[in-house]
């Protein structure tokens, strides 16, 4: 039984709703596949709600969670990275109020990883002369950048 397959019986076990903030329409779409795979439409919870922003920042998502985080019967899936000082990393981190279960499931990033990055570069076929990171986390990124700086030198 998948992660999200374990989770999402769980959580709607007690007729609550399941939130998952959505970034991309690729990742949304991996996870309704999923979710039909795994036959959850015929689950017998009242509703799986899957809206934007991803990092709850914005969009459907905010005031969904503002009605839902309240009520024990709820869960939030949150299904990609959350950056520091957005909401949802609030949520995930027990910052913002919330008696909703909260749930971190990993591999729907539809970023490439550390390993992929590194990999794509030393694949061309001659380095780029420079690379300029504008993504991520200040140690990532300095972490990112050291590696990098090994490949095209």
């Amino acid at each position: 039984m998948t992660a999200l397959k374990k989770l999402l019986k769980r959580a709607l076990e007690d007729k609550g709703i399941v939130y998952i903030p959505a970034f991309s329409l690729g990742r949304t779409q991996e996870l309704i596949y999923e979710l039909d795979r795994i036959k959850i439409l015929n689950i017998k919870g009242p509703a799986i709600i899957i809206a934007g922003s991803g990092m709850c920042t914005g969009g459907r998502i905010v005031d969904h969670l503002k009605n839902g985080l309240d009520n024990p019967a709820n869960d939030v899936f949150f299904v990609g990275y959350q950056a520091k000082g957005t909401p949802g990393r609030a949520i995930m981190e027990g910052k913002t109020p919330s008696r909703a279960g909260i749930h971190t499931l990993t591999g729907y990033s539809a970023h490439a990883d550390q390993n992929s990055l590194v990999a794509w570069v030393k694949s061309m076929p001659e380095p780029p002369g420079d690379i300029r990171l504008v993504h991520g986390e200040p140690e990532a990124q300095k972490a990112l950048a050291l590696k990098l700086r090994q490949v095209i030198n």
